[in-house]
């Protein structure tokens, strides 16, 4: 096992999720610490962000449970100005916000 604070410890997200940068381009590192480690950050990291946007949104006066607002024109929904929400963080992950 790499010992701490090496190159090897730091995590990397490759084409196959979290992995250590030594198993950043394989599929299945076997019994890898330092995946088993990175994952687990990443689920931690992951968990994190949407409990941040989950408070955002609660405790907006303006928007609905959604992070929406009904938009000026009357005729439809716009998203918050003032935080993030769950609908614009999958546009971004998917690479289709502009």
């Amino acid at each position: 096992m790499p010992e701490l604070g090496s190159d090897e410890m730091h995590s990397l997200h490759g084409p196959f999720g979290p992995r250590c940068s030594t198993h950043a381009n394989v599929k299945s590192p076997r019994s890898c610490d330092g995946c088993r480690t990175a994952l687990k950050a990443a689920q931690k990291a992951d968990r994190d962000r949407r409990h941040a946007i989950r408070a955002a949104i609660d405790s907006c006066n303006d928007c609905d449970p959604y992070g929406r607002l009904w938009a000026d024109d009357d005729t439809s929904w716009v998203d918050c100005p003032e935080h993030s929400n769950f609908r614009v963080e999958a546009l971004a992950a998917e690479g289709r916000l502009l």
